[in-house]
């Protein structure tokens, strides 16, 4: 079965949840890459990876959690 047809038979917020995750472990994946290849020597230094990748990465995961939760009510 395709997202779509759940979504059409009134699985919508199990479909919206499951995109949700797919979403939030994509953020956290790249986070991570991030991270892991600046701590074994890239030019990048953590600061400069919290700042321009991790906190915003952070707000959007709490920006979808929040939406999903709204959407859950």
């Amino acid at each position: 079965m395709t997202l779509e047809i759940l979504y059409e038979q009134g699985w919508r917020q199990q479909v919206e949840y499951a995109l949700l995750e797919v979403k939030l472990q994509s953020i956290a994946g790249r986070a991570y890459s991030v991270v892991a290849t600046a701590m074994t020597g890239s030019h990048l230094r953590v600061p400069e990876i919290q700042q321009n990748l991790l906190w915003p990465a952070v707000a959007i995961a709490r920006k979808c959690l929040v939406s999903a939760e709204e959407d859950a009510w």
